[in-house]
């Protein structure tokens, strides 16, 4: 795990790119190189900081290839390097380490672009051929690991966090408020644009080519599941799964230090937990938070879980002043975001670091494979009213009304006809980019974007698939993945992920996805393979999901006087971005039970935190 900088320039200057490497000490304090090159036609910096974990003597960055013609960077882990090596050995290649960066140079030489097609882990990756002169980039399938990057005619830097990438630019970027809406009335910042003008993050599953001719961006992995009449019913699916994630979590344990992991007491971390404990049997360390509020606290499941393994448990609390983490949090976040899980997810992995872990698997990703959120649920159940005739349908919807279902499900039942991402969105949010304009300035509408950020899907997919390629799209790089990544490393502890596997998605994605919603239970597939590993309660629960008690925290009287100095309409008119009037009644009608805008709310208040730092 690292943190990486670079530069390709035509104009024949080479930068200093210090100021830019010091920002990420914290993702690689354990060691630091710099390589670069001037000639006649372009001048080419690579620099990265290291969090020594696999050949921790031989894997200084950056690596280069025998002759030194290929040089690379990255942040992450290949974790099929042993069988890359090999194969690339085979194939003439000769290595100095057992570095998994290593494998990127010869990938490189043998494959060329397609090389990532190769990788099966997570990174964010920068090649330079110094024959071609061409300089390569990569971000790894799921958007795991982030990559930031800008782009004039002369000029191409990037870095893998934005504070990074704002001092290897010439000039502080303009503030760019398309996003904002969508920030508003989501709680995250879809990619590929930030909130800075000009200053992109490279999508999942995406690389990028710059040679002195120009720029080349393209997709190279996309999740294809077979249409709806096509998909596989296993006969065994239980089995095949777990003898699947045992071969995942077995090479997601390749480390030359000691492997730690997160365990909420939810069926996906417990079983994560679970199939470490089956592969090695020596002493495991687990962590998990307890709430002091009841209605978000799993830790009783937690110890279940780890009293039912023997494995050594390690309890965080999350207490009632924990909002006070939230400014210093902002700044290694990176950007605004509506929600205040990232707080309880740093707090996890500062335990871990003060236990002296550097890498911990955590279980994100499960939620998107196996449908594990509501919406997965909600669309199970309206597939099957949506095939009643029309005047059973209409009691259905008067009886959803009835039954207090949510917002969402009731629309959803009344409006068939929705688009993919119109109803993806409603499921999420209960405010569209539309009605986040009455809480922006005036004077910024015509510059702010309120249309939705997802590409439909196919509509031969089954509808659960269709859902998860949605997520997919957004809200799993962009949200998940980023304040897992962000909160890790600002302890230098790496996390991985290893329900994001690719091979692994490909095998489960061909499946049929109403294998995981019979009878109205959502991960079906996942406790099936808990068998034999899991005890019943756990097995048998229902999911949970990490929140924080934002919500509650904005019902309050008054927040601690940092926020409330953020917030008073002299700092939002300062600012110029948010309406008084409007946040002002935004707050009222949430702490008198008149809606709920936490979400909105959090993300003002991050975001006025943000401009205050960016200054």
């Amino acid at each position: 795990m690292c943190g990486i900088v670079g530069s390709y320039r035509r104009d024949g200057v080479v930068p200093d790119v210090a100021a830019g490497l010091a920002c990420l000490t914290h993702r690689g304090p354990d060691d630091e190189g710099y390589w670069s090159e001037r000639n006649d036609r372009v001048a080419v910096v690579l620099a990265a900081r290291r969090l020594a974990i696999i050949d921790r003597e031989g894997g200084h960055q950056p690596l280069g290839n025998e002759d030194g013609q290929v040089v690379a960077v990255q942040n992450g882990e290949i974790y099929n390097y042993r069988e890359l090596m090999a194969e690339l050995e085979r194939r003439g290649h000769r290595f100095r380490s057992r570095s998994d960066t290593e494998v990127l140079v010869h990938a490189w030489e043998e494959w060329g672009d397609r090389c990532p097609e190769h990788l099966r882990g997570m990174f964010a990756l920068a090649i330079y051929d110094r024959r071609r002169q061409t300089l390569f980039l990569a971000r790894d399938r799921f958007g795991i690991k982030p990559l930031f990057y800008s782009y004039d005619r002369d000029h191409f830097v990037f870095a893998s966090e934005l504070p990074a990438l704002r001092r290897l630019l010439p000039m502080v970027p303009r503030l760019n408020v398309r996003p904002l809406a969508r920030l508003l009335s989501l709680g995250w910042i879809p990619g590929p644009e930030t909130l800075y003008e000009g200053v992109f993050h490279l999508p999942p599953a995406h690389a990028l080519l710059l040679t002195p001719a120009g720029m080349q961006l393209w997709r190279y992995w996309q999740p294809t599941p077979p249409p709806a009449a096509e998909l596989q019913r296993p006969r065994h699916p239980g089995e095949t799964l777990q003898a699947l994630l045992l071969t995942v979590v077995d090479l997601h344990r390749r480390s030359d230090v000691p492997v730690g992991a997160l365990l909420s007491g939810g069926l996906d971390s417990s079983l994560l937990v679970a199939l470490l404990h089956r592969l090695d049997r020596s002493e495991l360390q687990a962590f998990s938070l307890g709430f002091a509020d009841p209605a978000y606290d799993e830790s009783d499941y937690a110890r279940v879980v780890a009293g039912h393994l023997g494995v050594r448990h390690h309890m965080v609390r999350f207490d009632d002043d924990a909002m006070a983490h939230l400014p210093r949090l902002i700044a290694p976040y990176g950007q605004p975001v509506g929600s205040a899980t990232h707080i309880a997810i740093a707090l996890l992995f500062a335990a871990c670091a003060a236990r002296g872990l550097k890498v911990v698997l955590t279980g994100e990703g499960a939620d998107e494979l196996f449908g594990g959120y509501p919406w997965y649920r909600g669309e199970a159940q309206l597939a099957l009213l949506h095939g009643l005739p029309t005047p059973l349908r209409q009691v259905a919807t008067a009886l959803a009304r009835r039954w207090r279902v949510s917002a969402a499900a009731a629309e959803l039942l009344r409006r068939s006809d929705l688009s993919w991402p119109e109803r993806y969105r409603r499921w999420l949010s209960p405010y569209s980019p539309q009605d986040a304009l009455s809480w922006l300035h005036p004077d910024l509408h015509p510059q702010v974007d309120t249309s939705l950020p997802w590409t439909p899907p196919d509509s031969e997919l089954h509808p659960l698939h269709a859902l998860t390629l949605l997520d997919l799209q957004s809200r799993l790089p962009d949200f998940i993945n980023l304040e897992v990544d962000r909160m890790s490393m600002v302890f230098s502890v790496e996390a991985r992920v290893p329900f994001l596997d690719h091979e692994l998605w490909e095998t489960v994605m061909a499946w049929d996805p109403a294998l995981n919603h019979p009878n109205g239970r959502e991960k079906a597939l996942e406790r099936q393979a808990a068998q034999g590993l899991l005890p019943p309660v756990i097995r048998q629960r229902r999911k949970q999901g990490l929140a924080a008690p934002h919500a509650r925290w904005w019902r309050q009287p008054r927040l601690p006087d940092w926020a409330e100095a953020c917030l008073t309409p002299a700092a939002l008119a300062a600012t110029g971005l948010f309406h008084p009037p409007a946040v002002l009644a935004l707050r009222a009608a949430h702490r008198e039970g008149r809606g709920s805008y936490a979400t909105p709310l959090t993300a003002i208040l991050t975001t006025q935190l943000w401009l205050q730092q960016e200054k």
